[in-house]
């Protein structure tokens, strides 16, 4: 029965570093062996779970936008022929922000 409380929590840290092995997540995460010594509790939550709420919180999100609570950058790139160097930078780190690729008249789509 000792066991029981440290196969719980180590249950639970399986879930946040997706089912790898415990000795792999210590080797990972700098910090695994004081999470280990302190049973600390680690959490998240999947945003698909709330997806009834959805729209509650679009409403939220866009008023806080609205009043300068939340702040976002846009990182906008011109012309079809950046199209590889704008894709690359997503790998890359490339870009300030959620990145847009803005395509002109010149670039021969109606």
């Amino acid at each position: 029965m000792g066991n029981k409380p440290i196969q719980r929590w180590a249950a639970r840290i399986f879930g946040v570093v997706y089912r790898k092995p415990l000795f792999n997540f210590i080797q990972t995460c700098p910090c695994a062996a004081n999470l280990l010594v302190k049973r600390a509790r680690i959490e998240g939550f999947v945003v698909a779970d709330y997806r009834p709420r959805y729209h509650e919180a679009q409403a939220h999100i866009g008023a806080w936008i609205d009043q300068g609570k939340i702040k976002y950058k846009i990182d906008e790139r011109t012309g079809f022929e950046n199209l590889p160097a704008t894709f690359n930078c997503l790998f890359t780190g490339e870009h300030d922000g959620r990145m847009l690729l803005k395509l002109t008249d010149d670039d021969g789509f109606d």
